[in-house]
């Protein structure tokens, strides 16, 4: 295994023998603070790091699944119940919140 240094960080980056960069977490989760904190795209992001989109993208999923929902931020699941009623205006949808 073979270590540069990222000068855009300062951290040692380690590869493989075929090439495969290994990062450490604390690298990965500075990189996705700053990815938060910016304005640009994922894969703009990702080519500004030097980093290929597809680990970076692997990244965000990762670090989405371990991070706990909290209560109240989205509707990660909604009931819905279609009424069909025989009016001039047609199908009438009413959605209610589910309460926890």
């Amino acid at each position: 295994m073979s270590s540069i240094i990222d000068p855009s960080t300062g951290s040692i980056v380690k590869s493989d023998r075929i090439g495969r960069t290994r990062y450490t977490r604390q690298y990965k989760q500075r990189g996705l603070a700053a990815f938060e904190s910016s304005s640009l795209s994922a894969p703009s992001f990702a080519a500004h790091c030097g980093i290929k989109y597809p680990t970076f993208a692997l990244w965000t999923t990762a670090a989405k699944r371990s991070t706990p929902d909290r209560v109240g931020d989205s509707a990660t699941f909604l009931i819905a119940e279609v009424a069909m009623r025989r009016r001039r205006s047609g199908i009438t949808a009413s959605l209610r919140q589910r309460r926890s």
